[in-house]
Protein backbone atom coordinates (compact mmCIF):
# COMPACT_ATOMS: atom_id res chain seq x y z
CA UNK A 1 0.00 0.00 0.00
CA UNK A 2 2.83 2.71 0.83
CA UNK A 3 4.60 1.46 -2.64
CA UNK A 4 1.30 2.34 -4.29
CA UNK A 5 0.77 5.74 -2.59
CA UNK A 6 4.66 6.82 -2.79
CA UNK A 7 4.61 5.94 -7.12
CA UNK A 8 1.07 7.47 -7.31
CA UNK A 9 1.85 10.78 -9.10
CA UNK A 10 -2.26 11.42 -10.76
CA UNK A 11 -2.47 14.97 -8.39
CA UNK A 12 0.57 16.06 -9.56
CA UNK A 13 -0.55 17.58 -13.40
CA UNK A 14 -3.30 19.84 -11.40
CA UNK A 15 -0.51 20.82 -8.59
CA UNK A 16 1.48 22.14 -11.63
CA UNK A 17 -1.34 23.38 -13.37
CA UNK A 18 -2.02 25.36 -10.58
CA UNK A 19 1.49 26.91 -9.93
CA UNK A 20 0.95 27.90 -14.12
CA UNK A 21 -2.00 30.00 -13.64
CA UNK A 22 -1.03 31.42 -10.07
CA UNK A 23 2.40 33.00 -12.09
CA UNK A 24 0.25 34.06 -15.23
CA UNK A 25 -2.37 35.86 -12.98
CA UNK A 26 0.72 37.77 -11.20
CA UNK A 27 2.12 38.42 -14.41
CA UNK A 28 -1.28 39.77 -15.69
CA UNK A 29 -1.26 41.73 -12.05
CA UNK A 30 1.97 43.19 -12.98
CA UNK A 31 1.30 44.50 -16.44
CA UNK A 32 -2.17 46.02 -15.84
CA UNK A 33 -0.49 47.66 -12.55
CA UNK A 34 2.22 49.40 -15.08
CA UNK A 35 -0.03 50.41 -17.87
CA UNK A 36 -2.45 51.80 -15.57
CA UNK A 37 0.55 54.28 -14.00
CA UNK A 38 1.54 55.16 -17.90
CA UNK A 39 -2.10 55.77 -19.14
CA UNK A 40 -2.98 57.71 -15.66
CA UNK A 41 0.28 60.65 -17.14
CA UNK A 42 -1.33 62.23 -19.99
CA UNK A 43 -3.83 62.70 -17.58
CA UNK A 44 -2.09 64.37 -14.79
CA UNK A 45 -0.80 66.34 -17.19
CA UNK A 46 -3.68 67.83 -18.18
CA UNK A 47 -4.34 68.49 -14.97
CA UNK A 48 -1.15 70.46 -14.00
CA UNK A 49 -2.09 72.51 -17.29
CA UNK A 50 -5.07 73.51 -16.36
CA UNK A 51 -3.86 74.42 -12.94
CA UNK A 52 -1.66 76.39 -13.75
CA UNK A 53 -3.66 78.22 -16.77
CA UNK A 54 -6.34 78.96 -14.12
CA UNK A 55 -3.31 80.60 -11.60
CA UNK A 56 -1.87 82.91 -14.12
CA UNK A 57 -3.29 86.26 -13.62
Amino acid sequence: MLRNLWRDDAGATSIEYGLIAAFLGLAIIATVGDISVEANKPFERTATALDNANNTP
